[in-house]
């Protein structure tokens, strides 16, 4: 079991603590009982009107009533495989149309470089908020684990202040905590209007985020 597990689903020994005091404990192995897809699926723990939005990157419109929180290390192979598997499903048939929109949310699990990419997309997304979808699908293309070779390849700089960013992905990984994140990808869908908030734990296939957000517009 833990090998099907750890196929969707990158799970952290530790979640770095970027104020430099040391990693933050999270370690924790699945179970081996049966378990199915719906047990990656679960209600949320914590109102998802405390999640944060305002200032992170994000894509589609900000008067949607769905908001995605996605927590994801850019580093991570299950994170790369669901930005280009499920994402271009996601963005046609409820981003596009104004139902839904990615707020995009850090969680450098793998030290080192994934710190150094996170704070680079939160500067592309303060500098040039316009063309960070843009910049979001190179860096995912390029398949680099080097933040240099990112920089190169997709003509960004890292020119903001690097303290105020890291205070913005210490509270991503704060607020995923709080919802019981346990690794990458990772993902809080809030109902702004209902409040319903659902998690959802690793790559999963398509129709379990297509099931939640139909049952959250489905509901009055």
């Amino acid at each position: 079991m833990i090998a099907v597990v750890l196929a969707v689903f990158l799970i952290a020994p530790t979640l770095p603590d970027l104020s430099g005091d040391g990693p933050v404990d999270r370690s924790g192995e699945p179970n081996d009982t049966e378990s199915s897809q719906q047990d990656w699926v679960q209600p949320a723990n914590t109102s998802g009107e405390t999640l944060t939005w305002e200032n992170r990157p994000r894509i589609g419109n900000d008067t949607a009533e769905i908001k995605v929180h996605y927590f994801a290390d850019f580093r991570c192979p299950y994170c790369r495989r669901w930005s280009k598997d499920v994402y271009p499903k996601l963005y046609e048939e409820y981003i596009e149309p104004g139902t839904v929109q990615v707020v995009h949310r850090e969680a450098p699990i793998l030290g080192g470089d994934s710190k150094e990419m996170a704070l680079l997309s939160q500067c592309v997304w303060q500098t040039e908020p316009g063309k960070y979808r843009k910049w979001w699908k190179d860096a995912l293309e390029s398949e680099t684990d080097d933040v240099e070779m990112l920089k190169h390849e997709t003509g960004a700089q890292m020119i903001c202040d690097r303290e105020q960013l890291k205070e913005r992905i210490e509270q991503d990984v704060a607020e995923g905590l709080q919802f019981d994140m346990r690794g990458v990808p990772f993902f809080i869908i809030h109902d702004t209007v209902s409040n319903e908030t659902m998690t959802i734990m690793g790559n999963q296939p398509w129709p379990a985020y297509r099931d939640v957000l139909e049952t959250m517009m489905e509901e009055p």
